[in-house]
């Protein structure tokens, strides 16, 4: 695994963002740095079975990792979108997160068998929205096989977090 000082070192924290007490946790100058991009993708991929059909991104900034996993691994892409962001048919999951209450969707798993997807997105805070992704893939087809995060704030769940018996590998924490 790369040094995590150095990922830590392309994350600013803006403090109060999205609301006040939150410390927002900016990846944009990791996903500018096309070197330590690719390396933190590497380090999640090592963490997960990736031996999968694809992977299930929740938005917004999932979809930039499972679209980075995806070209690394040859896999498809499974998009949780927010509600009202996917043409119909969708599937949908309601849910309780750390600033409101949410509704994500998918689209219906294409293919007549269940489907082995990794499950990834940027941040583990409170671990609602990847329950609930989870949750979504699982009931409509799909057979979750890892979840993989970029960053874990361990300080906002409890300690060796899992979902559906499946740990939660991430590639940077914060305590």
């Amino acid at each position: 695994m790369q040094n995590e000082k150095s990922y830590k070192d392309y994350i600013n924290e803006i403090q109060d963002f999205p609301k006040e007490g939150v410390s927002f946790k900016d990846i944009s100058p990791l996903l500018a740095h096309p070197t330590m991009f690719k390396l933190a993708m590497m380090d999640i991929i090592r963490n997960v079975p990736y031996s999968c059909f694809g992977w299930a991104g929740v938005e917004s900034r999932g979809f930039l990792i499972a679209s980075a996993l995806s070209q690394m691994n040859d896999g498809g892409i499974v998009l949780i979108r927010k509600k009202g962001k996917l043409p119909p048919p969708v599937c949908t999951v309601s849910y309780n997160s750390e600033y409101s209450y949410n509704v994500l969707e998918i689209n219906p798993n294409p293919l007549e068998e269940r489907t082995p997807i990794i499950l990834v997105d940027d941040v583990l805070a409170t671990g609602a929205t990847l329950k609930a992704s989870y949750e979504l893939l699982t009931n409509n087809g799909y057979d979750v096989k890892g979840i993989g995060v970029l960053i874990d704030l361990l300080y906002l769940h409890e300690k060796d977090f899992s979902i559906g018996g499946l740990p939660v590998h991430s590639v940077i924490q914060y305590e």
